[in-house]
């Protein structure tokens, strides 16, 4: 009997102890899941603030991305935005934003297309990834960094003219026209690939005439030219070299032609002496016919004068003839 009662005794002390265990873990797992339930609240409370952008309002009057960038900064100087070079001096129009966050409002410019010169331009904007398990992830999350970068895929297909070229001298002594044609079309494949837009070049040549009509982009027509120039060099070098007096009777040429412009030269500067001297003469001559007119004047006045004097002397002499008491 003793030993059963002691046996009873151990049960109960063994029994106490495992609900005193329980007890102390039951109440280590409701502690656990409340600092748990904490830190999920705190996370869900960090999520929130990490969402919630600031609002703003912007008029903007209209300018570049740079500009457009700038106003957003000076609403919102916390913003990270980073323009990529040749997508900052792209014109944009004048726009209102009213209760805007910075990620709505910077987003305004992706898929804005601007054309020039060089071809049609796509603005696109990008938001940098941020890494969950990063250093400081929420403040990153809070305030992202936007990044604004050109799109150049959209390349117009450059203007085509036309041009008509002769390469008549270019064919009978060293290269047939299909030659020239091949040397051509060679060119235009190094321009022209599979994965261009630009239309190949359309290249007609009229045999009788010697003339070849090209239509294509300016490059593609500077390079017909630069082929035929090459062309027509290459044929003068042989030339050259097959007739080595070439270059001497040239030069002797030239040397005659220099001695004739030199004799014409100075024959010119005698004939402008003597057109001087003429004119000098001319004005003597003229100068002596107006003296001469003044003294025939002076001689016509004289002969009047004696023709006057001698009228009156007859008319003296008349009346002295009619009155003989005054002889």
């Amino acid at each position: 009997m003793a030993e059963t009662h002691e046996g009873r005794m151990r049960l109960a002390r063994l029994s106490r102890g495992r609900l005193l265990v329980a007890v102390l873990a039951a109440g280590f797992l409701l502690t656990a899941a409340g600092v748990m339930g904490q830190e999920m609240q705190g996370q869900g409370r960090q999520g929130d603030e990490v969402r919630a952008f600031p609002v703003f309002d912007l008029e903007f009057p209209g300018g570049t991305v740079a500009d457009f960038v700038d106003a957003l900064r000076s609403v919102q100087p916390e913003a990270n935005m980073v323009v990529d070079t040749g997508a900052e001096t792209i014109p944009i129009p004048a726009m209102q934003l009213y209760s805007v966050d910075i990620s709505r409002a910077v987003n305004v410019l992706d898929g804005l297309e601007y054309s020039d010169a060089d071809g049609d331009l796509r603005i696109r904007v990008m938001a940098v990834p941020v890494v969950k398990n990063s250093t400081n992830y929420a403040g990153a999350a809070r305030n992202p960094v936007f990044r604004v970068i050109v799109d150049s895929r959209y390349n117009r297909q450059a203007p085509q003219t036309s041009v008509v070229l002769t390469i008549a001298d270019l064919l009978g002594e060293a290269y047939r026209a299909d030659d020239v044609m091949t040397a051509i079309e060679t060119a235009m494949s190094v321009i022209t690939d599979e994965a261009s837009r630009t239309e190949p070049a359309v290249l007609r040549f009229h045999d009788a005439t010697g003339l070849l009509i090209a239509r294509g982009t300016g490059e593609q027509l500077s390079a017909v030219k630069s082929v035929i120039d090459e062309l027509r060099e290459g044929l003068d070098r042989s030339r050259a070299a097959s007739h080595p007096d070439t270059d001497r009777q040239l030069d002797q040429a030239r040397s005659a032609l220099e001695q004739s412009q030199r004799a014409v030269a100075e024959r010119d500067d005698m004939l402008r002496g003597q057109m001087m001297e003429l004119e000098r003469c001319k004005a003597r001559l003229e100068a002596i016919t107006a003296e001469l007119e003044n003294l025939t004047a002076r001689l016509r006045d004289v002969e009047a004068e004696r023709d006057t004097y001698r009228t009156r002397i007859m008319i003296l002499e008349g009346a002295q003839d009619q009155d003989p008491g005054r002889k």
